[in-house]
């Protein structure tokens, strides 16, 4: 039975919206498929989503099937933009651990839905996600430490409750249109005094 708008099956699930090309293997995405296994073991309903498309796929099918939890992981490469929300509104955690994000709208788009993020604490990442208030900053991209925070995650529905709620008024305070016009107008002041 499916109990979502976007036709998943039942069950607790990590989302990862990005692209999947050889070049992006900075993003994670294998990493997420890798901790499976592990996962699984702690949270038996879980699956894990992931949405977008690339050259990448079919390689990330592969080691999904070696690892024997293909059926377990959801290859969404044909949504569009416009039906996004109804995955972050479906997950119950969004993960992304990627090395190299610029900024990363994606973790401020899981926000907007009161979602808690994983990420890594490298370059800009720090700036969206605070860890500890809006999700987890992990150190580095290893697996086990993936694990046990995904686990973390689904299994502390208050916790995570709390933290999407926090992300969500952290987005409101700090990244809306008019918080941005305002910061601006507040640089161009500095910078001509």
């Amino acid at each position: 039975p499916t109990v979502n708008s976007v036709g998943l099956p039942e069950g607790k699930f990590i989302l990862c919206v990005s692209r999947m090309n050889i070049a992006d293997k900075y993003k994670g995405v294998d990493l997420l498929i890798k901790t499976m296994p592990q996962v699984l073991k702690e949270e038996k309903d879980s699956f894990l989503v992931l949405v977008g498309r690339g050259d990448a796929v079919e390689n990330l099918k592969s080691l999904a099937k070696g690892l024997g939890v293909l059926d377990r992981v959801i290859f969404k490469t044909a949504v569009k933009d416009f039906e996004l929300p109804a995955y972050y509104k479906s997950c119950d955690i969004f993960a992304m651990p990627s090395t190299k994000e610029g900024f990363g709208i994606v973790y401020l788009e899981a926000m907007y839905f009161s979602k808690p993020n994983i990420a890594i604490n490298i370059g800009a990442i720090p700036e969206v996600v605070f860890n500890g208030q809006s999700g987890i900053l992990l150190e580095s991209q290893d697996i086990n430490e993936l694990s046990r925070s995904i686990v973390k995650l689904l299994s502390d529905r208050k916790y995570s409750e709390t933290l999407g709620i926090t992300g969500k008024r952290i987005l409101e305070e700090k990244f809306t249109f008019s918080k941005f016009v305002s910061n601006i107008d507040l640089l161009l002041t500095e910078v001509k005094s």
